[in-house]
């Protein structure tokens, strides 16, 4: 498991968790999960943060990096979101994505306990931006000079 995206799917093939409970649970937009399969590419750090959030066992290190182990604790995770009634997989704060006082204190600690990945990656996207913005700008420059050089 070389990438993000495959660690990613081995976990849920472990935990027997499909594209559409992972989508529902952490929030995610339908079709996500299988553009990032088929294109073997990452997600961004708010994505990334949301399955994090809805799966807490699921060790953040082994996720992005691979190393360590996959789950905080032995066994299946504990926060699984449950199936409700109708089939669907729950978010983490049940119905209607409302979080009890409790939950949204549980999810605040955690969130402070990924605090410095999710500061590391958004530092990260912001340079890709940066360098995208430049690298655009550069063609635009080029373009320019392309086009006055074939005038003169």
């Amino acid at each position: 498991m070389s990438n993000f995206i495959e660690r990613l799917q081995f976990f849920m093939t472990k935990e027997g968790i499909n594209d559409n409970q992972m989508t529902v649970a952490a929030g995610l937009s339908v079709g996500l999960l299988g553009k990032a399969k088929l294109a073997g590419k990452g997600m961004s750090s708010n994505n990334i943060e949301k399955i994090l959030l809805a799966y807490p066992d699921l060790s953040p290190d082994w996720l992005l990096t691979g190393r360590g182990e996959m789950l905080k604790t032995n066994g299946t995770l504990s926060n699984t979101p449950s199936l409700s009634q109708n089939g669907n997989a729950s978010p983490i704060g049940g119905k209607d994505n409302e979080l009890s006082p409790n939950n949204q204190e549980n999810l605040e600690i955690k969130c402070d306990a990924f605090a410095p990945l999710f500061q590391m990656i958004r530092e990260k996207d912001t340079i890709i931006r940066q360098q995208a913005e430049e690298i655009g700008q550069l063609r635009e420059r080029l373009s320019h000079l392309d086009h006055t050089s074939k005038s003169q």
